[in-house]
């Protein structure tokens, strides 16, 4: 994308970002079921790619919490199908896609992984606050606690590892002094705040001030302009990463307490996936489809593992043999 995919796109009347609607066209908004009064909400921002994912993870939360939460799905258009898909779940799901007219640039990631942070004005003032989740985890436990919280702004998790590439580091010693770094895939939100103290408009400029120093683009500016403002949470219960720290003895431990755990890393649908990481995504997963494209993941990745093992030393014997 050129340099000109960075500058700002004056909304039609002239005062840039000012109306959301410029941006954001509603295409659809469907529910399944009523919210109960005291539901607590999950929020998912998801494309087509990643519906099978995100219907997975919604099962594994039913699985520790059949009533008393509900899901709000913020997705681009998706396809009739897919709609079907999501609203076919036996729990309260309201869907709202929106066609979206690009104005940051997002890199390699889905554009739709900006919808989290512009939820606020996206969503109607009625939900207050929402537990936010990337598609790509699974529950594995009760969360209950997490449900419950209000943060003054945000709740989110520490990076165990500070797994930061070296394109990262300057720019986060720039902006994180305490080399605090946070994973946004779990955040809980006040949507009131940020509602209080931005409109749309202003809070779209302060992301444009510094969203070229941003590596992903949501998470960064989270962390860099909202750290003071962010409660810390235990990364090892509520946004494990597993493929970190597998090969330590705590690691039996680690998996016994957690209870949201992220794939953030070789997903195990693809075929670069680690075996022992679809070995616990299928552990934890609910959703027939979802099974069914892991599974067969799993059986090209272990024919690979395999051949790489063990053709060399086959083909030495032949040698040897000859």
């Amino acid at each position: 994308m050129n340099k000109s995919a960075f500058h700002p796109i004056p909304s039609p009347a002239g005062d840039t970002y000012a109306d959301i609607g410029a941006y954001f066209t509603l295409k659809s908004d469907r529910s399944n079921a009523p919210f109960g009064a005291h539901d607590r909400v999950i929020l998912l921002t998801f494309d087509d790619n990643y519906v099978d994912q995100s219907i997975n993870l919604i099962l594994s939360i039913l699985k520790y919490h059949p009533s008393g939460v509900s899901f709000v799905c913020l997705c681009p258009d998706l396809s009739p199908e897919n709609q079907n898909a999501v609203l076919a779940v036996n729990c309260p799901v309201r869907l709202i896609c929106y066609a979206h007219t690009p104005f940051i640039h997002t890199r390699k990631w889905p554009a739709c992984s900006l919808f989290r942070l512009f939820s606020p004005w996206l969503l109607d003032s009625g939900i207050d606050r929402v537990l936010y989740l990337d598609a790509d985890i699974l529950c594995c436990g009760n969360i209950q606690a997490l449900l419950d919280l209000k943060p003054a702004w945000l709740a989110m998790c520490n990076e165990l590892s500070g797994n930061l590439s070296p394109e990262q580091q300057p720019t986060i010693t720039k902006y994180l002094p305490t080399e605090i770094y946070c994973n946004s895939g779990v955040c809980v939100m006040n949507l009131d705040a940020f509602r209080r103290e931005y409109s749309f408009g202003s809070f779209v400029e302060l992301l444009l001030q510094h969203h070229e120093a941003l590596q992903y683009p949501d998470q960064d500016f989270l962390n860099f302009f909202f750290r003071d403002k962010t409660t810390i949470l235990n990364g090892l219960v509520y946004n494990f990463q597993p493929h970190e720290f597998w090969d330590s003895p705590h690691y039996p431990y680690i998996l016994r307490i957690s209870k949201l755990l992220h794939f953030s890393y070789a997903k195990p649908w693809s075929n670069k996936s680690e075996l022992f990481l679809i070995q616990l995504y299928l552990k934890h997963s609910l959703y027939p489809p979802m099974i069914r494209k892991v599974k067969a993941v799993r059986w090209k990745n272990a024919l690979h593992h395999h051949t790489i093992t063990y053709l060399p030393r086959y083909f030495r014997l032949w040698r040897a043999g000859r």
